[in-house]
């Protein structure tokens, strides 16, 4: 048995039995006897909290089989958190995607709005009207007949007390 294998068992506090390897089924995962080409099974184990790819390799004509295991348990570990954060983001942006197809969903509506108020023919003339805003001399002011402005004099309104300064 090889040293390593040794000392991963004695540490997940095992004795140090390789057949701790071995499938329960092992007959059906390697056919004894009637194998005539190289027979290679591949599985993942768990022992204690460990996780282990094993080889399982057996030429025809031998009677001995090789068992290949190698410790994945940081990749199972890894896989495992990248499959749990990708689910909280699969969670975010569904909920992004729903308050951002809220706020188009109003955009969308007063774009229609927009479209719509395009083809009145009574709104069509009001930004052309507005245009003019502001171009050559303002219209004279038509005041009531009946309001009475006052006239300034130097220091302020007609009636007005002058300023002490």
């Amino acid at each position: 048995m090889n040293p390593a294998t040794t000392n991963v068992l004695l540490s997940l506090g095992l004795p140090p039995d390789p057949s701790v390897f071995l499938p329960g089924d092992f007959d059906k995962v390697v056919p004894l006897g009637a194998a005539t080409a190289p027979v290679r099974a591949c599985r993942v184990v768990q022992i204690r909290e460990r996780y282990f790819h094993e080889s399982i390799c057996m030429v025809p004509g031998q009677t001995s089989v090789r068992v290949y295991a190698y410790d994945i348990t940081d990749r199972v570990h890894a896989t495992e958190a990248l499959s749990y954060a990708n689910h909280k983001l699969g969670i975010l942006t569904s909920i992004t995607r729903h308050d951002i197809q809220n706020k188009l969903s109003g955009v969308f509506g007063y774009l229609d709005l927009l479209r719509g108020s395009l083809r009145d023919p009574q709104l069509i003339g009001i930004p052309r009207q507005g245009g003019d805003i502001g171009r050559g001399n303002p219209p004279p002011y038509r005041f009531h007949p009946g309001l009475r402005i006052p006239r300034r004099n130097r220091t302020g309104l007609a009636g007005d007390p002058p300023h002490p300064c």
